[in-house]
């Protein structure tokens, strides 16, 4: 059964910010998937309090990054913001957050990709950036679709920095774990442009989590 202060948490009110849009579902099967608001979620954890969270990152540029992969490429995190509960681990499994208790998680993910210009992209790149839960079940999944400008001579060129964000809550059960994953399509690029994912401080690669109730 659908928690009922999510069902009110997610009942939009007409004109309400959205910004950004995270992805709600009630995994009982009850027809409850809609969407909520950033601004809904953070009135929500002022008036609960959040005590328990965790915010991941990289201090490096990820690069030479897998095009047209078989399968989404899992990423991992060498530095943490802050962890109050043990989420995550910087010597084994980086790439996970294991909850610590039953609840329901807020979960965030920003990833910055960067084409790299030698040779220029000549297409349209899609670039993906999803929430996993144990590995395997896709919770949510953000994709950008890079633009087209011209260049010299005519030549058209796709964007080189694209920006995925994406947002989930989730209900999830003590010892399981919520994951991060990319995905590049680069649509038969040429031979030698390279994609790597950027290193912002406070924006990418970031992976957060947040416990919003039991």
């Amino acid at each position: 059964m659908a928690d009922l202060k999510m069902q009110q948490l997610t009942n939009a009110a007409p004109g309400a910010t959205t910004d950004i849009v995270p992805f709600v579902r009630d995994p009982s099967g009850t027809p409850f998937d809609r969407n909520c608001t950033m601004q809904q979620l953070g009135d929500y954890i002022q008036k609960i309090g959040v005590v328990s969270r965790c915010r991941v990152y990289n201090n490096a540029d990820i690069t030479g990054l897998a095009l047209n992969a078989a399968a989404q490429t899992l990423i991992t995190y060498n530095s943490e913001r802050y962890d109050t509960d043990n989420y995550h681990s910087t010597s084994s499994n980086t790439g996970r957050l294991t909850v610590p208790v039953t609840g329901l998680y807020l979960v965030n993910l920003t990833l910055e990709f960067n084409i790299t210009t030698s040779p220029a992209p000549t297409r349209p790149w899609t670039v993906y950036g999803g929430i996993r839960l144990n590995g395997t079940t896709e919770l949510a999944m953000g994709n950008v679709v890079g633009g087209v400008f011209a260049g010299s001579g005519g030549t058209l060129y796709g964007s080189t920095d694209l920006l995925v964000t994406v947002a989930v809550a989730y209900p999830a059960t003590a010892g399981d774990y919520f994951d991060s994953c990319y995905y590049i399509a680069s649509n038969a690029e040429t031979s030698g442009t390279t994609c790597n994912l950027t290193a912002n401080p406070q924006r990418s690669p970031e992976f957060g989590i947040c416990l919003l109730g039991s």
